[in-house]
């Protein structure tokens, strides 16, 4: 047994789990030795990806991360990194083959977003809407109220359908985001049930939508 009063005693740490997205099956570590990250599969252990030490001389990337990013994903093959270069933010993301760095810079995290193989719509924590042509970010005219958190890195609930990003603004309304940054409320049945609900997760199945919510317990509604 090891003896914990005694520090010398306690096994080094192989990797420190920075966080985890379930829903997606991923989960992002470090290497406290060589600060490479790695993004593994949670139900294997096996990598999807390792980032060489992109916090303090990355070979990979054209900067440095200032702090460890935050691992964004709402499906089992795409997953963002976002994490602050600065005073602002950069991001990387793994479609499933490869890495795509953007050289756009944003003064705010990515927080949530979705990306069909070819298109990426992206929603920074102050609301501003974001697309993509090929490495480049374009901010969009649009878009949405979301409630402040803390830290404000912390990835915030949305989902997929059609190509289109989904999520729910600080007043309980529901919008849609298409390819284009187009912004539209969404104004059905289901989302009725959500009046003065607060969604904290969300899980997908083909139609069907399952919601995890902060007091209410879960939902479940076909789209």
């Amino acid at each position: 047994m090891t003896d914990v009063a005694t520090p010398s005693a306690i096994p080094a740490l192989d990797e420190y789990m920075l966080g985890m997205s379930p829903q997606s099956n991923y989960v992002l570590t470090k290497d406290p030795g060589t600060t490479d990250y790695y993004v593994k599969k949670i139900n294997i252990g096996a990598t999807a990806y390792e980032l060489t030490d992109a916090l303090n001389s990355s070979t990979e990337l054209s900067f440095v991360f200032s702090a460890d990013p935050t691992l964004i994903s709402n499906d089992s093959v795409n997953f963002l990194l976002s994490g602050q270069v600065g005073t602002t933010y950069r991001h990387v993301l793994y479609n499933g083959t490869g890495l795509t760095e953007y050289t756009t810079s944003t003064d705010f995290p990515i927080v949530g977003f979705t990306f069909d193989g070819t298109e990426l719509i992206a929603v920074t924590s102050d609301g501003s809407i974001w697309t993509d042509s090929t490495t480049t970010l374009i901010e969009a005219s649009g878009s949405v109220v979301i409630p402040e958190s803390n830290p404000k890195t912390q990835p915030y609930p949305v989902f997929t359908h059609n190509n289109e990003l989904y999520i729910q603004d600080e007043t309980y309304d529901f919008f849609k985001i298409d390819a284009a940054g187009t912004v539209t409320e969404v104004t059905t049945a289901w989302t009725d049930e959500f009046d003065n609900i607060k969604i904290k997760s969300y899980l997908v199945d083909g139609t069907t939508v399952y919601v995890g919510t902060q007091t209410n317990g879960i939902f479940k509604f076909d789209i």
